[in-house]
């Protein structure tokens, strides 16, 4: 049987021999290779390349036996279409290897594409051939795989999980998942990691995990991490899941912290106190219910109400609302709860308290400002009451524990809250905002609550809590004066240019406090930055109180203030500058005056504008002023008076310039005496002081003083000086002058030396005592002097002779009124019953006053009217109208010089005793005697001021003749020379005629009734009847007046100098 199966099977390898000789001879190509770099490791992933970026590497065998050399060129990839040969080929055992690499930087789409290789050849019989591989697929995979439906959380003791992951759909090929990762997104830290055999695309972690759906991972503590599950497949495309999937995990029990009561904090009282109880307890997960027991603590429930901590992942805060607490120094609470899985935690906890027995101590509540320790607040304004306390121990609840009775003020209420409390280590301050409209002058208020987080009631600074007693003002300051200078390094001045510091002076009519506020928002560049809004002043005001600035002068305050800081460079013109005032209340003055160196822009607001100088440093050594010429209205120093009064000499210094140059300020550095002088000693008395006046001006006037010194002694004058005439002497003065041009001030000042020549003689007399002597010694011998004094005795003569003649006037007076009666009576007559009967008595009894009247005062007229001087005489008299008639001219020839010519009874004079023009020509005796007293009083004036004010140094010789003259020519001469004096006689006139109206109103109404009947003249009637009783009455009324005036009606000289001095230096 074997040996047939053999004979058979040579047979048909007999048969076959030819076929297989063929074949051995064809040439042949295969693929041996055919993947992507990224596989090529791996020969699991041979026909696939990574679609997001790879090399795809071919490899074949070509066998071909008729040639030993295969060229690269005639093996062609065909994919599809497209046909690329081969690079290169290289022997092998096999035959001929050759390589095809084809780069896809940009990456292959998800995808099977089929190709073959072809071996293109010239076969054994010179014919080209073609052989061709079998067909090969190469897969692309360009995705990554999806994790989807990802969820975790702890349930008891176990974390659950499930997710799936898919790496693509089955229409598209794809790789395989190779790891997919579960792991800590917040430190990176793996939990667990699954592998995947190559060709696995979809996974489930609760069907194909085998773990139940549990976490393959151990979790100690408590704690939270954000879980991910990263997805690989085997070119490394991996996805991660999507979402916050956050675990909670705690096999921690709760953990509580400790426990504190809001009222005490680390102090405690000696009563018990109402307090909220707080425990803190951490605890990551939600807690069950938490409970406190305590004997130290009544609680109102065991059950506590506790809530996460804002901003915490851990923390727990529960709350026992109004526990009361008994006062001991430590107090214990045991806690017992348990957390929502089921941990459970009972433990006490302690609070020790520091014992606290000390009250807060109240150290200031008032008005926001005070006086003199007193508070003020305004009436119908919005002010603050203020409160300073201190604490050092448990502390003050600010909202509780400090309330005040307001009931007296508008909304307000017997236990008011603080509007705004705050705590700085041992300080509390507090305000209230309040408003006064009753119409008291005081209100009194007090605090209803002030104690401690203890229960310790404060007390006063001084032991008691007092009330406080507030005044109320509703005055506000005045500001009379403000000055407004500007400082620099050269002094204050009265202009204001860059950097200058700036001072304001200010007198203020105020019984209490002030508060002076400055508005630098403009004037400083920086103002908002150096002055930040303080207690009393917004941002960019300064800020200073009386205390600081202030002197009390004359009830008022004078105050000095100098803003701290330089003002901003200019120049600038109208820059705002904004000055308030206040009290002590916070009244805010309302009339701000007008100062010369600011524009007033709003008086009620004070808001003023300043010029704002620019400043030239440029000039350095600036030239800008000459002297014109230099004038002095004094022509030399009297040597003789040198030595009892120090002596001035004013000079007038004329400054021109050639320049737009103004004077901006002008200083006197001082004076010394110069090298020039022609005096024998060849030097000049020492200044005593050299003083500046005029103000800033471009004609400054300097005043030189001289010391008191003995001018003839110093400049060598003999005794007798016949052959001395002057001395003259240099002095050296240094002017310091500032100028602008334009809008800009020059920094620099300008030095302008000024000579100034001086000249020392002698006057006349000199003011020596013995040159004293004899000038009084001459007015005592004058001969009218004499004998003014020897006829003293006849005033008083002249005295009593008015007096009767004053008399006389009056019973004369008296007769005229009789008479006008029985004349006025006559109009009676024909009134009915009684008229007839009036008249006819009245008619005999004129007759019989008459009779006697008339005869007795014919005796009495022209004594009377000698001794009276009474312009407007007896009816009839000659010499009573002679005087009237040298008044009359003399008033028309005054008028006449006073305003020209028009008659008026403004100028006139009413008196023969006015000058001794008047009592002279008009036959005045009296008047004569009174105007030579006159002469006599003035010419002992002249003596006192000789005698006392020369030797003083308040007057000089010259002095006391000049008033002596003026003297005698207004009060003896009178208008008669006054009127060479323009205005003089003229006011008097004024002067006069208006004290005479309001001294004797009698002649103003006498004048007014004469001046109606005079105009209308009626003759008879019942006009004419009326006239007459008035002037009947008016004329009583005169009677009585000259009767009251009786001795006070003539002048009379009423201080007696020269008696003052009698048997001194008369």
């Amino acid at each position: 049987m074997q040996k047939s199966w053999m004979s058979i099977f040579m047979a048909m390898l007999v048969l076959t021999l030819p076929f297989y000789s063929a074949s051995a001879l064809a040439a042949s190509v295969s693929v041996t290779s055919n993947s992507g770099e990224d596989g090529f490791q791996d020969g699991s992933l041979n026909g696939w390349i990574n679609g997001e970026g790879d090399t795809w590497n071919l490899e074949v065998v070509v066998d071909d036996p008729l040639l030993e050399t295969i060229d690269p060129n005639q093996v062609v990839l065909v994919l599809g279409t497209a046909e690329r040969p081969f690079q290169s080929c290289a022997d092998s055992a096999l035959g001929a290897t050759c390589t095809f690499a084809e780069p896809f930087p940009r990456g292959l789409n998800d995808g099977e594409y089929p190709f073959y290789v072809e071996y293109r050849f010239i076969n054994e019989n010179g014919v080209p051939d073609t052989v061709r591989s079998i067909q090969h697929v190469l897969r692309s995979d360009a995705s990554a795989p999806k994790v989807e439906g990802f969820s975790i959380r702890q349930q008891g003791q176990d974390v659950l999980m499930d997710f799936r992951v898919t790496d693509q759909p089955a229409t598209v090929p794809a790789v395989g998942i190779r790891s997919i990762e579960v792991y800590d997104s917040d430190t990176g830290a793996v939990l667990q990691s699954i592998s995947l055999e190559q060709g696995d695309i979809t996974f489930n972690y609760i069907n194909d995990g085998g773990f139940g759906g549990r976490l393959q991972s151990s979790l100690e503590g408590q704690g939270r991490m954000s879980v991910k599950v990263r997805a690989t497949d085997y070119f490394d495309h991996n996805a991660v899941s999507s979402g916050d999937n956050r675990l909670t995990f705690d096999y921690v029990p709760p953990q509580p912290l400790n426990v504190s009561f809001t009222r005490l904090g680390q102090f405690m009282g000696t009563h018990p106190v109402i307090s909220d109880m707080v425990v803190y307890i951490d605890e990551l997960s939600a807690l069950n219910e938490v409970q406190a027991f305590s004997s130290e603590v009544e609680l109102a429930g065991q059950r506590g109400n506790c809530v996460r901590v804002a901003g915490s992942d851990t923390l727990w805060k529960c709350t026992w609302a109004n526990a009361e607490v008994n006062p001991n120094a430590q107090v214990s609470v045991r806690i017992a709860t348990s957390d929502q899985f089921q941990n459970p935690v009972d433990t006490t906890l302690t609070q020790t308290f520091t014992v606290d027995s000390d009250p807060p101590v109240l150290q200031f509540f008032g008005s926001e400002r005070t006086y003199q320790g007193a508070s003020y607040i305004p009436r119908n304004k919005d002010t603050k009451l203020i409160l300073q306390a201190a604490e050092q121990g448990a502390g003050v609840d600010l909202i509780n524990g400090i309330r005040a009775n307001l009931v007296d003020f508008t909304g307000g209420s017997a236990s008011a809250q603080a509007t705004e409390c705050v705590e700085q280590e041992d300080q509390i301050f507090c305000f209230w905002n309040v408003r006064f409209s009753r119409d008291n002058d005081a209100v009194r208020v007090a605090l209803s609550t002030f104690e401690d987080r203890v229960g310790n009631a404060g007390v006063g600074a001084e032991g008691t809590l007092q009330e406080l007693d507030l005044h109320i003002d509703d005055v506000a300051p005045v500001v009379e004066r403000l000055d407004i200078f500007g400082i620099s390094e050269s002094g204050v001045h009265d202009y204001f240019q860059s950097r200058d510091a700036v001072q304001l002076n200010m007198v203020v009519d105020e019984a209490h406090g002030l508060l002076i506020l400055v508005d630098l928002r403009d004037l400083l560049t920086d103002a908002l930055d150096k002055f930040p809004e303080g207690p009393f002043n917004e941002a960019g005001w300064f800020a200073v109180s009386e205390e600081d600035a202030c002197e009390r002068v004359d009830a008022k305050w004078d105050c000095k203030i100098e803003l701290p800081e330089q003002i901003r460079s200019g120049p600038d013109s109208s820059v705002p500058l904004q000055v308030r005032v206040l009290d002590t209340a916070g009244n805010a003055a309302t009339n701000y005056p007008d100062t010369d160196n600011a524009r007033l822009t709003s008086a009620r607001d004070g808001k003023y504008s300043i010029d704002l100088l620019g400043l030239d440093e440029n000039e350095v050594d600036p030239d800008f002023w000459g002297i014109q010429r230099i004038t002095s209205p004094v022509p030399f120093v009297d040597l003789e008076s040198a030595a009892l009064v120090p002596m001035r000499v004013p000079y007038t210094i004329n400054l021109e310039t050639k320049n737009d140059a103004e004077m901006l300020n002008v200083k006197l550095l001082g004076c010394q005496l110069g090298e020039g002088s022609d005096n024998a000693t060849g030097k000049g008395p020492d200044i005593g002081k050299a003083l500046l006046m005029g103000g800033v001006s471009e004609s400054p006037q300097i005043v030189l003083e001289f010391d008191q010194f003995e001018g003839k002694e110093f400049f060598d004058v003999e005794k007798d000086f016949e052959d001395f005439e002057s001395a003259k002497v240099e002095y050296v003065c240094n002017l310091q002058l500032f100028s602008k041009i334009g809008r800009a001030a020059v920094r620099a000042a300008e030095n302008q030396e000024v000579k100034l020549e001086v000249r020392f003689g002698l006057t006349e007399l000199g003011s020596k005592d013995e040159n004293i002597d004899a000038k009084l010694d001459e007015i005592r011998d004058e001969v009218g002097f004499s004998i003014l004094n020897k006829i003293r005795f006849l005033a008083d003569i002249i005295k009593w002779g008015r007096y009767l003649a004053q008399i006389v006037t009056i019973i004369n007076n008296f007769m005229l009124l009789v008479d006008g009666f029985i004349h006025a009576s006559e109009g009676l007559r024909i009134v009915p019953i009684y008229g007839f009967s009036i008249a006819s008595a009245s008619c005999q009894t004129n007759l019989g006053v008459k009779a006697t009247g008339y005869s007795f005062m014919s005796y009495l007229q022209w004594p009377a009217q000698v001794l009276s001087c009474n312009p407007a005489p007896f009816a009839g008299s000659a010499y009573g109208t002679y005087q009237s008639g040298v008044l009359s001219y003399y008033n028309g020839w005054k008028s006449q010089a006073l305003i020209g010519g028009r008659e008026s009874t403004i100028v006139q004079s009413g008196s023969l005793y006015d000058n001794i023009w008047t009592s002279g020509l008009g036959l005045c005796l009296p008047g004569v005697i009174y105007n030579l007293e006159k002469y006599r009083q003035i010419r002992c004036v002249e003596m006192q001021c000789l005698a006392e004010a020369v030797p003083a140094g308040t007057s000089t010789f010259e002095g006391c003749k000049r008033m002596g003259e003026r003297l005698e020519c207004k009060y003896f001469w009178g208008e008669a020379v006054g009127i060479l004096i323009p205005f003089t006689g003229l006011f008097e006139a004024i002067k006069n005629f208006i004290t005479g109206i309001l001294r004797s109103p009698i002649s103003l109404v006498s004048g007014t009734s004469t001046l109606l009947c005079s105009s209308f003249c009626p003759t008879n009637g019942f006009w004419a009847t009326a006239c007459d009783w008035t002037g009947n009455g008016l004329l009583l009324i005169e009677i009585f007046d000259n009767i009251i005036g009786l001795v006070d009606s003539y002048p009379t000289v009423t201080y007696d100098v020269c008696s003052e001095y009698e048997g001194d230096i008369f």
